[in-house]
């Protein structure tokens, strides 16, 4: 059996293990670093005391390949979930980003799943001033949101009958529910046009400035991304806040140069296709 000693040094060995491999700069760094030291102070005086050396490589050379490929598996992570940002940026600007943002984001959790969710900030603030920055971040965060939509909470989608049967007089009372697969991203350029001409052509040119509206959405086990108007954009938010349907409306239409039978239709409209694509999950009375 195994003392109690023994499990303790075994889950120091441990802690020093993972401390020197997933070090943002190698093992080197790793072994030398204040919370590998004071996990075993006699691998930072003797490494070869902890680690045995082979015929061909050094106890730090065996230790470099763990840690090299735990970081190689960060960064195909990291390039999985960003195609689009790495085509604008460039591979080595974008792998130079990635390095330099898990130096700052290092991983800490079991799984990968929120490694990139702070990296379209991140990469806000690297690429201040820089050409093609607009676009790189507007692109990284639909992808993020994408990854987030896929992962999100699954919700029974309401259908569009149950919707038409809401008396007109009662849209100042009731609210509806959004999916939390659905998120809504105002961008500074038209980055989600820029990714549907990629998927059509090997380049494509980069937009103009100018304020662009997407959600991303799950539906069917898919991640789609769709550009809406400033309109659109604004009821989906207000309905997300908890809005009553009335209120919503009026106040993300109310500057539309439309006829009221035309807003009328174009609002059936809408609602008939944010009831197909899942983005509505319930009717709620007053609150």
């Amino acid at each position: 059996m195994t003392s109690s000693a023994e499990a303790k040094d075994l889950e120091r060995l441990q802690r020093w293990m993972l401390a020197v491999v997933t070090h943002p700069k190698g093992a080197s760094a790793g072994v030398a670093a204040p919370g590998a030291r004071g996990l075993l102070p006699a691998a930072a005086r003797d490494l070869e005391a902890v680690v045995t050396r082979s015929r061909q490589l050094s106890a730090l050379d065996r230790l470099g390949i763990y840690a090299d490929m735990y970081y190689l598996r960060l960064l195909e992570v990291l390039a999985a979930e960003y195609p689009t940002t790495r085509t604008v940026l460039g591979a080595q600007k974008f792998e130079q980003a990635c390095r330099a943002y898990l130096e700052r984001h290092p991983s800490t959790e079991r799984t990968l799943q929120s490694l990139s969710v702070d990296f379209p900030k991140f990469l806000k603030r690297r690429l201040r001033g820089q050409k093609g920055a607009r676009l790189a971040v507007d692109v990284a965060r639909i992808e993020r949101a994408m990854e987030e939509v896929f992962d999100a909470p699954r919700a029974e989608p309401l259908k569009f009958e149950h919707l038409k049967k809401i008396p007109a007089d009662r849209w100042g009372t009731m609210r509806l529910k959004l999916t939390p697969a659905l998120r809504l991203l105002a961008l500074d350029c038209a980055a989600n046009e820029y990714m549907a001409a990629l998927r059509t052509r090997r380049k494509a040119r980069a937009p103009a400035a100018r304020p662009s509206f997407v959600i991303v959405y799950r539906n069917h086990l898919r991640a789609w991304r769709m550009t809406v108007t400033r309109e659109q954009f604004a009821l989906l938010g207000l309905l997300g806040k908890g809005w009553p349907i009335g209120r919503a409306v009026y106040q993300s239409c109310r500057h539309m140069r439309v006829r009221p039978e035309r807003l009328t239709t174009m609002l059936s409209e809408w609602f008939r296709d944010w009831s197909a694509a899942g983005l509505l999950v319930e009717i709620a009375g007053p609150t």
